[in-house]
């Protein structure tokens, strides 16, 4: 029986909320698409979301204060009414995330509410709409265990050429031209990654940017000390994103092909599928008594050294865990995160806490 392909429409800003409850419903027998809208919004891409928005079951709109300044989301939305104006399809389910008005093009539509809750949200999805195929829609609300629905892989690398003083002969057209040939080769890795995990049919091969389904792919460039003093070079990111991952395939790939992947950080996304209350805070307390904590942010949450040079980040949220490993030295990464099991470190972190 096929699966039901949602198209996931939303604001970068809500990323984080939105690939929870992506997540969740690719561990429930979803496909779930969500594009990167990291480029200028223009005909050719309008006519792109047009033709996606055409092969799919569901359009899922996340709504909040972000989404509705976002002229993709507008533009996303636009489309996905004319097509089910005219060919009944897709669905379209509105998705609460802030307290914010529903666009009225929205308006007497069943919606849900993730305002509180994505697990409760999730629960409204199966009941309200029961047609809905899913292979087990209960399995997460059932399980009393964290859930991996995520794993991300960080992959970076510097480029070759510096431009400033004492650069004699580089330009900052070289500096551009060797920055895209770094980004070609994380792209190329990133797809190597990705397609350990995803069928060579959910891959879009015309697209020089990694798309596929069930996953996201993210790049970013920022500019760092170069190789002589005051000059700059450019440090390129890339972010690949699996939902719900083959967990062997996952430990395969970690234990031995790290090193050649440019993989510099690991983050592990575990669900809860339970409300426990100050669960998070219990949680925090368990690391601030067993660990020195070196750091906290937002972002990241606390970071303990859990070996030397190497570095785990908690971040607990009452619908999350998130695991993220990182080194001091990227070429030693690799050597340290084989020897790091984030199911372990999950059942160690809630013993006490549940």
């Amino acid at each position: 029986m096929n699966k039901q392909m949602v198209f996931i429409s939303y604001s970068q800003k809500d990323k984080e909320r939105v690939s929870l409850f992506a997540s969740l419903m690719a561990k429930n027998g979803f496909d779930i698409w969500m594009d990167v809208k990291n480029i200028s919004l223009g005909e050719y891409i309008i006519s792109a979301i047009a033709e996606g928005l055409s092969n799919v079951d569901i359009y899922m709109i996340f709504i909040s204060h972000n989404s509705s300044k976002s002229p993709w989301v507008t533009e996303e939305l636009n489309i996905a009414l004319t097509k089910n104006i005219e060919n009944k399809k897709p669905q379209i389910i509105p998705v609460l995330l802030d307290d914010c008005s529903i666009p009225s093009a929205l308006s007497g539509r069943l919606y849900l509410d993730a305002r509180e809750s994505i697990q409760s949200a999730l629960e409204q999805l199966y009941k309200n709409f029961r047609h809905i195929d899913v292979n087990s829609a209960n399995t997460i609300i059932s399980s009393q265990s964290p859930i991996l629905t995520e794993v991300i892989f960080g992959l970076s690398k510097e480029t070759d050429i510096s431009i400033g003083p004492f650069c004699d002969g580089f330009t900052k057209d070289d500096l551009v031209n060797n920055r895209e040939k770094v980004q070609r080769l994380l792209r190329k890795r990133a797809n190597g990654i990705l397609m350990n995990f995803v069928p060579l049919s959910d891959f879009d091969l015309q697209s020089p940017i990694p798309k596929y389904k069930n996953g996201v792919y993210d790049e970013s460039v920022e500019k760092i000390s170069g190789s002589t003093t005051s000059s700059i070079c450019e440090k390129v990111m890339a972010k690949a994103t699996v939902f719900n991952p083959d967990a062997k395939k996952l430990d395969e790939l970690v234990k031995s092909k790290l090193d050649k992947l440019y993989v510099t950080s690991l983050s592990y996304i575990f669900s809860l599928p339970f409300q426990e209350s100050d669960f998070d805070k219990r949680c925090m307390q368990r690391i601030q008594d067993n660990y020195s904590i070196i750091s906290y942010d937002f972002e990241d949450g606390a970071t303990i050294e859990y070996d030397s040079n190497f570095f785990v980040s908690i971040r607990c949220t009452p619908e999350q865990i998130q695991i993220k490993l990182q080194a001091e030295y990227d070429f030693t990464f690799s050597k340290k995160a084989v020897n790091f099991s984030p199911i372990n470190f999950i059942g160690w972190l809630i013993k006490e806490t549940l």
